[in-house]
């Protein structure tokens, strides 16, 4: 199985095609996060607007070395077909790695394709990031839905079990940094270690134009300061968490740079 994966990844790489794409499934979103760059189309969103299923196979049949597919929204798993739309790309463009961003409000929609794509697709690894911005209460209000802390911490609970259990899957905690959770990130931290079965941290930068822009006046020492937190967790299962880390930290410094020098920063 692993040799395949890493033909297909070969072939994937050497292919003059697309190997990796951002998929944004819908608009749609129940959540209503004032520092959310995509808020205006969320609020304006119409499901039945939404690309269906038969175009997604077709657009699947198009992309024949797209290795790494990385989908988000809105909330993808509003969409009650995701795993098909999972499998089309999985059997007609040699798929083998997915990424899903997510608030974690479903957790029965999440054990449901994690344990469709176990049964069927057992290669085919799934990489789920779920987003915590605060703690209980706060973050709820934060993105204006009752009931989603635990929602989240039962949606980590399910993806962790089952990785235990053998499932193809990792877990990433999101955390979008702001104004108004910068006094609160160590306590985040420290409960996120001390609670939840992760692979990996990810810090994110606000960006673009949120409702709320006030929430994204955040500089470059504070980010670089919760980056340093961040980066030294020691959870890792494996070694694709430890590969993905190192090149997400990469990544971040570019961040950074971008941050002090402008464009000019930017690789």
């Amino acid at each position: 199985m692993r040799l395949n994966s890493g033909l297909k990844l070969a072939s994937s790489i050497l292919s003059k095609e697309p190997s990796y794409m951002v998929l944004f499934v819908t608009a749609v979103c129940n959540a209503r996060c004032e520092f959310c760059f995509y808020w205006e189309e969320i609020e304006s969103a119409k499901s039945k607007l939404e690309l269906t299923l038969d175009e997604y196979k077709q657009i699947s049949c198009h992309l024949k070395h797209l290795y790494y597919l990385s989908i988000g929204g809105g909330e993808p798993f509003t969409r009650l077909d995701l795993p098909q739309i999972l499998e089309a790309f999985y059997r007609n463009s040699s798929t083998r790695t997915v990424a899903i961003a997510s608030h974690g409000g479903f957790p029965h929609r999440i054990q449901n394709l994690l344990s469709f794509t176990q049964t069927h697709y057992p290669s085919l690894k799934i990489k789920l990031q779920l987003s915590l911005d605060n703690l209980y209460e706060r973050h709820d209000q934060s993105r204006k839905i009752k009931g989603l802390f635990d929602n989240f911490l039962k949606s980590c609970s399910v993806i962790s079990t089952m990785r235990d259990q053998g499932a193809n899957c990792m877990l990433t905690i999101a955390t979008v940094l702001t104004t108004e959770n910068l006094d609160h990130i160590s306590s985040i931290k420290k409960f996120v270690d001390e609670h939840i079965s992760y692979d990996d941290l990810s810090l994110i930068y606000p960006r673009g134009a949120a409702k709320d822009k006030n929430l994204l006046q955040v500089n470059a020492s504070e980010y670089r300061k919760i980056k340093e937190l961040f980066e030294a967790t020691t959870h890792a299962h494996n070694f694709y968490t430890k590969l993905h880390r190192e090149i997400d930290k990469e990544g971040k410094k570019g961040v950074e740079s971008y941050l002090e020098h402008g464009k000019n920063g930017y690789p």
